[in-house]
């Protein structure tokens, strides 16, 4: 009997083996299911991002540019999509208008201008789509007589008949009526113009001038405010030499100035009616 216990006290009762480092089988199924519900989960965020974006159309520099966005405002919307506001533009509806589903905003673009006026040289980013609006802008205000112009074409004012710049120009320049005086043939005028030359003052004053008018300071000079212009105009005369008639102007005071003015000489027997004196 002591020895049958002894055997049964002595029996080896195996273990179970180790679990391996990937876990029991148990496990695995588990591990699974984590990942699965990880991944329905990304999805579900990723359709839930989706399905909250608004859709907003930019139009900016000729093109419109559809978008999808989560920005709450206008301001944040073109930040992202890279459209810069420059000083001057407008934007349509205002850049802390919060966003909606469909909304269309519109980005207008202002234009340089540079104007001279008054020994200044201005330079402005504007809207403005005429003349008055710009001055209105800028402060500047014209007298009667004053000119716009372009280059060499005249903005302001505008002739008779003529439609003004389609287009505002991106340069401009003012130029201010200033008094001048004419001396035309000893009757004295006082006059205003706001043209470059005294021969463009004269033109728009509406004088004449003929061929061999004698005008000083010279057509080409610049106008300055209180300049004197004097004119001494030529005669009308006619001339009949050799069969043939020469109409001309003269300063000449006698007929003998007049034929060396046209280089007539007389030799051995010719005569000239009236005579030389």
């Amino acid at each position: 009997m002591s020895e049958m216990q002894s055997r049964s006290t002595n029996k080896v009762i195996p273990l179970p083996p180790p679990a391996s480092a990937g876990g029991s089988r148990m496990g695995r199924p588990s591990g699974v299911l984590v990942t699965l519900v990880l991944m329905v989960l990304v999805v579900l965020l990723g359709v839930g991002y989706a399905l909250t974006q608004q859709e907003i159309t930019v139009f900016a520099d000729g093109r419109a540019i559809a978008l999808r966005t989560h920005q709450m405002r206008v301001a944040g919307l073109l930040d992202s999509a890279g459209v810069v506001v420059l000083p001057g533009d407008q934007v349509s509806p205002p850049l802390d208008t919060p966003l909606e589903d469909g909304m269309e905003v519109t980005v207008s673009r202002a234009h340089v201008v540079t104007i001279a006026v008054d020994g200044r040289l201005l330079t402005r980013r504007t809207r403005a789509t005429t003349l008055t609006e710009l001055l209105n802008e800028l402060g500047i205000i014209l007298s009667p007589g004053d000119q716009v112009v372009s280059g060499d074409v005249q903005i302001w004012p505008v002739s008779d008949g003529a439609s003004g710049a389609a287009v505002l120009p991106s340069l401009l320049a003012v130029r201010r009526s200033v008094p001048f005086y004419l001396d035309d043939n000893s009757v004295r005028l006082a006059l205003q113009t706001s043209e470059a030359t005294v021969g463009r003052a004269l033109y728009g004053a509406g004088i004449t001038l003929y061929l061999g008018d004698d005008v000083r300071p010279p057509l080409h000079t610049r106008m300055t405010a209180g300049l004197e212009v004097v004119i001494r105009r030529s005669v009308p005369v006619s001339v009949e030499v050799d069969g043939q008639t020469i109409h001309t102007r003269t300063h000449g005071g006698t007929v003998g100035e007049l034929l060396g003015e046209l280089g007539v000489a007389l030799i051995g027997q010719d005569y000239v009616l009236p005579g030389l004196g």
